[in-house]
């Protein structure tokens, strides 16, 4: 096979990509995104459950906040993931889930937020069965450098946690009767 210099180039920044991305993005492990993690705190989620306390079979939404609060870095391509924790860094099982889907599928939005903006996701899930879960929210994105300018980098905003979230069997509610009843 003959390749050019050009060829040889392209190849070896491919590849020099293809490693960044597999050492800056792992896949599942939210320990991973903890430790790149920006330690400056100005890029940052905040999770938030619809509800704290559902029944079994009630559906809530878990909204997901990215928010910049650099004043001239801006961050693209973002990809929200939630996790569904039954102790920090224990996710629940997922034969036998409290929420469902057991593992949400991530979020990725073809959007950028700049300096001062804000972009959020949002996921639903179903409880299944009684118990407690916290939701851990991870999202990573490409940054850019001083004036939103080149160089490019892939980073992650600092992961938050939602208050606890709780789901129980439901009882039948009966409403008092007023008046005489015949």
């Amino acid at each position: 096979m003959h390749t050019h210099h050009g060829g040889r180039k392209m190849t070896l920044v491919v590849t020099l990509l293809g490693l960044l991305l597999a050492v800056a993005l792992p896949a599942s492990a939210p320990a991973s995104i903890t430790r790149i993690a920006r330690a400056d705190g100005t890029l940052n989620t905040t999770t938030t459950p619809s509800k704290t306390n559902v029944m079994i079979g009630e559906t809530i939404t878990v909204t997901v906040l990215l928010k910049n609060d650099t004043t001239d870095r801006c961050y693209g391509l973002p990809q929200f993931r939630l996790y569904i924790q039954t102790a920090p860094g224990v996710n629940q099982d997922t034969t036998n889930p409290i929420f469902t889907p057991a593992q949400p599928q991530p979020i990725t939005l073809y959007n950028s937020v700049g300096p001062g903006q804000s972009l959020s996701a949002t996921f639903t899930v179903t409880a299944a069965r009684a118990g407690s879960v916290t939701f851990f929210s991870t999202v990573s994105v490409e940054g850019t450098g001083p004036g939103c300018q080149p160089p490019y980098f892939w980073t992650a905003a600092n992961p938050s946690r939602s208050d606890s979230v709780s789901a129980a069997a439901g009882l039948p509610t009966y409403l008092p009767v007023v008046g005489k009843v015949e």
